[in-house]
């Protein structure tokens, strides 16, 4: 398990769909955060 926190492990290597359905930490010691997003397309 890397904890140095250089490389975003978790969201380099699972699917949105795989992150979202671990348990969320919601407090913390520095100001942070990330949402989630799909990305969207549009073809015209």
């Amino acid at each position: 398990m890397n904890t140095s926190l250089s490389y975003p492990d978790i969201f380099a290597n699972n699917s949105l769909e795989d992150i979202l359905k671990r348990k969320q930490i919601t407090s913390n010691k520095i100001p942070c955060s990330f949402s989630a997003v799909y990305k969207w397309s549009f073809y015209i």
